[in-house]
């Protein structure tokens, strides 16, 4: 998780962070919430301080109460990367720069004697020269709830054990869950917005984009067609063009799974962004709330309150099809997902000098 992040002195989230992952597989169960299921809050898995450092320039190790870790092991990874050109055209050139922060929980395995190995899961937020923020979750590590036997539709076979059977992994989905509690420039009075990209009925070949206020606790769901995206703004805090500061939501179009309509568990996974008002004890699977994430999302923050001028939080979902494939045994390479914080007329120019 991060907290309390500003850009150029101003407020941008008071948190982000991880706050589950649901995986339902194709043979209909399990459906693993591998976040409360306790795989991050049992489960730490160590950063080796001598191996790990991915970065050219030099990493900061930490422990998890902030301090530098003077062992072998640590819990955070804090590095700098130049990520080639921020800007490139006649005006000169600009360079990227990022900081970027990682942590990692592995998920036990189902130690069914095919692979004992289970899911590691890589947290990594990007912060950018540009004041965008990246937040991507890396999943690697191995298969999980094999078996041997033949091609199904539900799945494919991958290797062979040490036994020589044939593996079979079934297909499944990854979907991540982030609280995001974004205060531009403040708390206060902060407005959700969707914007959809349209054509205008009086001239087919004319579009236009449409900003719809989301009035009220809800979910929404993405829309290709229209480019759907969100941003949280601050009405009351306007830069030098008199627009209002925003930060946009900018999702991947992996897609998410949505279980049939008859299913009636887990419907709070159906949208891929939720929107609730702050509240000090709306904070799922902590001391205030020890409710797992979907369940709390589900019972007690949708409750169609009002949300024009409010703290508002974002519950942002990212999913991926995982169909697994002869790489991924039996070691499975890392696969990344993630989404973009952008900022959006929340300075008065270009944050970079080009030269």
């Amino acid at each position: 998780m991060l907290t309390n992040v500003h850009f150029q002195g101003r407020k941008v989230l008071k948190y982000i962070g991880l706050a589950e992952i649901y995986v339902p597989y194709a043979t209909g169960w399990p459906r693993p919430l591998d976040f409360t299921l306790g795989g991050f809050h049992g489960n730490p898995f160590p950063i080796d301080r001598a191996r790990d450092c991915y970065a050219t320039s030099e990493c900061q190790a930490l422990n998890r109460d902030g301090k530098p870790a003077t062992g072998p092991e640590a819990d955070l990874m804090i590095h700098k990367e130049n990520t080639g050109f921020a800007y490139a055209g006649v005006k000169g050139r600009a360079p990227g720069k990022m900081l970027v922060l990682w942590s990692m929980c592995h998920f036990p395995g189902t130690q069914d004697g095919i692979n004992n190995d289970g899911y590691t899961y890589v947290i990594r937020w990007k912060l950018s020269n540009d004041g965008s923020l990246h937040a991507e979750v890396g999943a690697t590590g191995g298969l999980q709830h094999l078996n041997t036997g033949e091609e199904a539709e539900r799945g494919v076979v991958v290797g062979s054990d040490q036994q020589g059977r044939d593996v079979f992994a079934p297909t499944h989905v990854h979907n991540f869950y982030f609280r995001v509690d974004l205060d531009i420039d403040g708390a206060d009075g902060n407005v959700a917005q969707e914007l959809n990209y349209v054509n205008d009925p009086a001239d087919p070949l004319k579009s236009r984009v449409v900003w719809q206020a989301v009035d009220i606790e809800r979910g929404r769901m993405s829309n290709e067609q229209t480019f759907r995206s969100w941003r949280i703004m601050n009405p009351k805090s306007l830069n030098a063009q008199g627009h209002p500061r925003s930060y946009h939501i900018l999702k991947s179009a992996d897609g998410a799974w949505r279980d049939g309509s008859d299913v009636n568990f887990h419907w709070i996974v159906r949208p891929d962004i939720l929107f609730t008002r702050y509240y000090a004890d709306e904070f799922p699977y902590s001391s205030v709330n020890p409710t797992p994430t979907l369940t709390a999302i589900q019972d007690e923050y949708m409750t169609d309150e009002p949300l024009q001028a409010e703290d508002i939080v974002a519950w942002v979902r990212v999913g991926f099809l995982h169909h697994p494939r002869s790489e991924d045994w039996s070691v499975q390479p890392i696969v990344w997902r993630g989404f973009e914080l952008m900022p959006r007329d929340f300075l008065d120019g270009s944050p970079l000098t080009a030269k």
